[in-house]
């Protein structure tokens, strides 16, 4: 693990998992803060999407609070990694490496938005004694605890092309798969709501921004996460923010 430190305290390093995967962490402020706040992006995201809030805890907290954000196996400048693993109970195991490889301690908050927040839950599904840090707190953001196929667009989840792309996406040269899976694209731009555009562009700047076998790959794992049955034994303070149509 190496180690670049800037004059605002921010500290840019490698921590390498178990399975050889580089992933790229961020480590921001006092690392003696008695509280650490941790940030977990979405798919085809990376850390950059929390610089606002980030800015913002250290104006108002300075030195009371650590934070920490990381890009995801296959995200941002975090390495690229088998296809079979981009699963959410992966990513728990990769929080869990994060924590112990910058010996967090205190009292810890988790902040996840969509895959992030599903990461968090997957964490907080482990047994006790492979969770390093308990954390006392939880912000889980436009996530959900499973049965993503079941609702709203998480229905095209349980579209039997999703195995097929899957298996293409293992195989095949990155302009072969964004050429298929522009219908999805055309599809999602033709969805019916307020908000059909927006996502049809998120989609498309996603797919630019990551490898399509980290997009295509990390589908059957959502598409089968459940964490409904861990919910009644968390006893983190737990703050959940959505949306609706």
């Amino acid at each position: 693990m190496s180690d670049h430190a800037d004059s605002h305290q921010r500290r840019d390093i490698r921590v390498t998992t178990d399975d050889g995967v580089a992933l790229a962490v961020r480590d921001n402020g006092n690392r003696h803060a008695t509280h650490t706040v941790v940030f977990l992006h979405g798919l085809c995201l990376s850390q950059a999407c929390w610089a606002r809030q980030i800015d913002y805890l250290e104006d108002r907290y300075g030195a009371a609070v650590r934070i920490i954000s990381y890009d995801h196996r296959g995200h941002g400048h975090s390495s690229q990694a088998p296809m079979s693993t981009y699963r959410i109970d992966r990513l728990a195991e990769d929080l869990a490496q994060v924590l112990t490889a910058c010996q967090v301690g205190g009292t810890v908050t988790l902040v996840g938005h969509s895959m992030g927040g599903m990461t968090a839950l997957g964490y907080l599904g482990r047994p006790t004694y492979r969770r390093p840090v308990e954390p006392a707190g939880v912000v889980l953001v436009a996530t959900a605890a499973g049965k993503l196929r079941d609702r709203g667009i998480g229905r095209l989840l349980g579209a039997p092309g999703i195995a097929a792309l899957v298996a293409v996406a293992s195989v095949a040269p990155e302009q072969a798969i964004r050429a298929m899976v522009g219908p999805l694209c055309a599809t999602l731009s033709r969805w019916r709501g307020p908000s059909a555009a927006t996502l049809a562009a998120v989609t498309a700047d996603a797919l630019a921004a990551v490898s399509v076998a980290t997009a295509v790959g990390f589908l059957p794992g959502l598409r089968d996460y459940d964490q409904y049955p861990i919910l009644a034994a968390i006893r983190a303070r737990t703050v959940v923010l959505s949306g609706g149509a």
